[in-house]
């Protein structure tokens, strides 16, 4: 628990994270809500910071006396800021409290001692994760014990494991990245030898429970308990690539978003498809007359298609522009709504638009409706002319039927 000694206020769910003072740089920057750059090797020895969230829990300002209770008793510690959530000051809903490594450890009497280890890669949130597999790779490689997991290899390397892998890949049941990761399992097992490949798969605990779960009913069941027995001598360390889980996360729900809201568009979209069909119609009818004295002068169907095609481009342009800009302005006040109704720990909701987004949003916009004023413009330049100069409905004088080819031929040529 920590206590404000100044409002009384106490935040009994405060995480509390020491980090290395000369490895902050590599984790991004610290920015307080008073727009100030803060690094954790500025702070005294009694000096702690936290975020937006502990914050608004305790009533804090800088300057405040933070008491941290622990087993090993209280101490005081100097707010020295109020870190904007994101980052190492996490986000969402969650409560936390930065000091040094050292600092830390002396709290809670455990000099020494280091819960988890980060490893930033190259390269900024999303370009990074180029290099998160082999990094992975190479550290279950050099951490973990090799000879145990040449026995795991053995204990695998059967024709009934292996036909037991395929039938789970099979399974419509099995979801793809588990397809992905078994069938990765099935081939380094269908190796004489043991590659690190096997070592970073087998070093993933999710992996390794799969691939227990799916033999469980081999060897009597004796099979997944000697799988267990001995992955608890692979290695000190567990070592995940936490990152690119959260990113596969995001994606998953950003598409099976994207998904349900598609559904629901394609309903607006062919609304509005119908309604630019039937306000060209309505333009053309207000002017039947002039349609109709044209072509008595001389204008043929295709000049008649010609015009109502360049004015509907026009409209389309206009409308795809209009639209593309409310809907980035409609987007960017939804997702604030969203971030700020949702609280999730540590996972942020922003808005991001690419200049690809845009261009394919524009586009099909524009296209969509073209179809429609081409469709409206073909259906519009067939009229009567008697019917039209002198303002009568087309049942009134019915012409004889086109055919179907002479239709294409038409629309093919004023296209």
């Amino acid at each position: 628990p920590v206590v404000n000694t100044r409002t009384d206020r106490t935040e009994s769910r405060m995480i509390l994270r020491g980090y290395g003072e000369n490895d902050q740089p590599d984790f991004g920057v610290l920015a307080s809500t008073a727009g100030q750059t803060v690094e954790l090797k500025d702070l005294g020895p009694n000096e702690i910071l936290i975020n937006e969230v502990s914050a608004k829990t305790l009533d804090a300002k800088s300057g405040d006396e933070i008491m941290i209770i622990t087993p090993e008793g209280e101490r005081i510690f100097i707010l020295r800021a109020v870190l904007k959530n994101g980052g190492l000051a996490s986000g969402g809903s969650t409560p936390v409290g930065l000091m040094g490594l050292s600092n830390l450890q002396n709290v809670f009497a455990r000099n020494g001692e280091i819960d988890r280890i980060g490893v930033s890669n190259l390269g900024g949130i999303e370009d990074s994760l180029v290099h998160s597999e082999e990094v992975t790779q190479y550290l279950r490689t050099e951490l973990l014990n090799i000879s145990v997991a040449e026995r795991i290899f053995d204990l695998l390397n059967t024709e009934e494991v292996i036909e037991q892998l395929n039938k789970k890949i099979d399974d419509v049941k099995t979801s793809d990245e588990s397809k992905n990761d078994l069938r990765k399992v099935v081939r380094e097992l269908g190796s004489p030898d043991m590659s690190d490949e096997f070592v970073a798969l087998i070093g993933d605990q999710t992996v390794r429970g799969l691939v227990q779960l799916t033999v469980k009913d081999l060897d009597k069941g004796a099979l997944t308990p000697q799988i267990a027995l001995e992955s608890r001598d692979l290695g000190d360390f567990r070592i995940d690539d936490e990152k690119a889980d959260y990113l596969r996360l995001a994606n998953t729900i950003g598409n099976g978003i994207t998904t349900f809201l598609s559904i629901f568009g394609s309903f607006s979209i062919v609304v509005g498809l119908l309604l630019i069909f039937l306000v060209m119609v309505l333009l053309a009818a207000a002017r039947k007359i002039e349609m109709g004295m044209s072509r008595a002068v001389g204008f043929k169907r295709s000049h008649l298609m010609r015009i109502f095609m360049i004015e509907g481009a026009i409209y389309s342009a206009m409308a795809a522009t209009l639209g593309t800009m409310l809907g980035i302005i409609i987007s960017i006040t939804l997702v604030e709504l969203l971030r700020r109704a949702v609280g999730v720990d540590d996972f942020q909701i922003y808005a991001k638009f690419t200049g690809t987004s845009l261009i394919i949003t524009w586009g099909s916009g524009f296209i969509l409706t073209l179809i429609t004023v081409v469709i409206s413009s073909y259906r519009i330049s067939r009229l009567n002319i008697v019917s039209a100069i002198r303002g009568l409905d087309e049942e009134f004088v019915k012409g004889p039927e086109d055919s179907w080819g002479k239709r294409a031929r038409d629309l093919l040529y004023a296209l």
